[in-house]
């Protein structure tokens, strides 16, 4: 029996990974969201920190910064930027360039986990939904907190994919098409 045991568990590293992806997915959302949403700031324990030289930014990026999971391919963005005086901030959660594009079973575990979670903190009273213009063949979600972000601005939580091709993002940020608090 032990002999069978251990053959069952030495054959199931496919799903112990895929529970790794998906726990490294879900809390690179919840540090996103924490960034953004507290004025605790990026929490990067346990992150490992990106160059970032060869980052192409616009003149208006205050702060840029880019860390990866060592356990899988995402990584983790976070930005500063002005935008006519008004600081905004993003976090996105994205695939690392050059891996391997996400299977269908991610996308869906990862489509899965991110609706879940939407629908969670809507069902709170913190968060509602807020729907985003479709473009095909986008697959695209979003909500956002009632309360405003860390710069007084309206925020946004969105997970977006392309099923034909590995555009992945899930980004958290705050809105500059609705107006910010003075």
């Amino acid at each position: 029996m032990r002999l069978l045991t251990c053959l069952l568990l030495l054959s199931c590293p496919v799903q112990v990974a895929a529970q790794t992806y998906l726990a490294d997915f879900q809390d690179a959302l919840n540090r996103c969201q924490n960034s953004i949403e507290t004025t605790g700031g990026f929490f990067d324990d346990g992150l490992e920190r990106l160059d970032e030289a060869n980052a192409e930014l616009l003149s208006n990026v205050r702060d840029h910064r880019i860390w990866r999971f060592p356990s899988s391919p995402l990584q983790v963005t976070y930005s500063t930027y002005d935008r006519g005086g008004q600081l905004h901030s993003t976090c996105e959660v994205s695939l690392i360039k050059g891996a391997t594009s996400l299977t269908s079973e991610q996308r869906a575990s990862l489509l899965q986990s991110f609706t879940h979670m939407m629908e969670q903190q809507i069902a709170d009273g913190t968060h509602e939904r807020r729907d985003v213009i479709r473009i095909p063949p986008i697959v695209n979600f979003s909500y956002g907190p009632l309360e405003r972000g860390i710069h007084g601005c309206r925020v946004m939580i969105s997970l977006a994919f392309d099923p034909e091709s590995d555009f992945f993002s899930a980004v958290v940020g705050e809105q500059v098409s609705h107006p910010c608090k003075d």
